[in-house]
């Protein structure tokens, strides 16, 4: 049995060698093929917390590893993200501002983890994505480049591969993310941004896919979230030159949805986020996978997924609870379910 003892928990990268962490773990864990995430729990002076090993392997002393989804949830920020939650909103920030908030394997990692989780808070109902300091994301981190590079090819493939769930996990989790760009969103920055529902960038930011430029042709979905938000003509020629827009230019061709004054950024953005986690959750869940099936599906799927979809919210208490609000003119209590 594991002691139930005060802990503080923290998530961390190891190296391993014989064996592949299992299927639930690699789908948390960013990196290269031979990493995996493990859970550290730290336990106050003179305490002893079960368990130290892996949530692979188990603790060594004979007790089956907890599923990760049964594990409480992390209480503290990851050097390189921060999470904080209020008022149903969660926002992740990266936390590199020295390098314009290039991607780490923390930040890939704790990406994966908080999406994941936050996707499945019934007290979470948005996201809020930005970067401290005066970037968004600088994309990858060009001095760690070199050594990524030298590895064979099938193993910076399968990096890569892993590396590019965190835009699919964006894409399909059922909150709302809203992108809060608070200055340079470039290579995989921008890609990050364009996976976000909704984009919100203070008039100082500036955009560019960057790929080119280093001689790269792009990753984390770009070629495929891009173009759909500005269209192929468009979208060609950022990839092409690597040009950099500024923030006016972006909200002209639709790359974001609103451009405000740096000063306001945060406050336009966190209204809107919070307005959106008081609307009902399941019915925001489903409205979001119309949307993403729309972009790929024919008409006649997306009206059979729209029938299946609203007589699925048509059964939820907030559906009965609008309906009875509406009757009685007041204001209705969403329970998220």
């Amino acid at each position: 049995m594991f002691r139930a003892i005060p802990v503080v928990e923290r998530l961390a990268i190891r190296r391993i060698s014989d064996h592949r962490a299992d299927d639930e773990i690699r789908a948390h864990a960013h990196l290269l093929p031979g990493w995996q995430a493990i859970r550290i729990m730290v336990a106050p002076p003179g305490e002893l917390a079960c368990c130290g090993g892996s949530l692979a392997e188990g603790c060594g002393q004979g007790h089956s590893p907890p599923s990760l989804r049964h594990l409480p949830p992390r209480r503290t920020s990851m050097p390189d993200l921060i999470e904080t939650i209020e008022d149903g909103v969660a926002t992740l920030t990266l936390n590199r501002p020295e390098s314009l908030n290039a991607l780490s394997g923390e930040i890939r990692l704790g990406l994966l983890e908080s999406i994941h989780r936050l996707g499945h808070d019934d007290s979470v109902g948005c996201i809020v994505l930005t970067g401290s300091g005066r970037g968004f994301c600088a994309g990858g981190d060009v001095k760690t480049m070199a050594g990524r590079s030298a590895k064979v090819f099938e193993e910076r493939a399968e990096g890569i591969r892993q590396s590019n769930r965190i835009p699919m996990l964006m894409h399909a989790t059922p909150k709302v993310i809203i992108g809060m760009i608070n200055g340079v969103a470039v290579g995989a920055g921008l890609s990050m941004a364009a996976a976000c529902d909704i984009r919100i960038a203070g008039r100082s930011a500036r955009f560019g896919t960057g790929f080119i430029r280093i001689g790269l042709s792009g990753d984390w979905g770009g070629t495929w979230t891009i173009t759909r938000l500005i269209g192929t003509a468009k979208a060609r020629e950022l990839f092409f030159t690597g040009d950099i827009i500024g923030a006016e230019e972006a909200a002209h061709i639709g790359l974001v949805n609103r451009v405000v004054e740096d000063s306001e950024l945060l406050d336009t953005t966190m209204a809107l986020a919070r307005r959106i986690a008081a609307l009902p959750k399941v019915a925001l869940g489903y409205t979001k996978r119309n949307l993403a099936a729309a972009e790929t599906g024919d008409f006649a799927a997306s009206l059979e997924l729209e029938a299946v979809h609203q007589a699925r919210c048509s059964q939820t208490e907030d559906h009965r609870e609008a309906v009875a609000a509406f009757k009685e003119k007041r204001k209705p209590v969403f329970k998220g379910r």
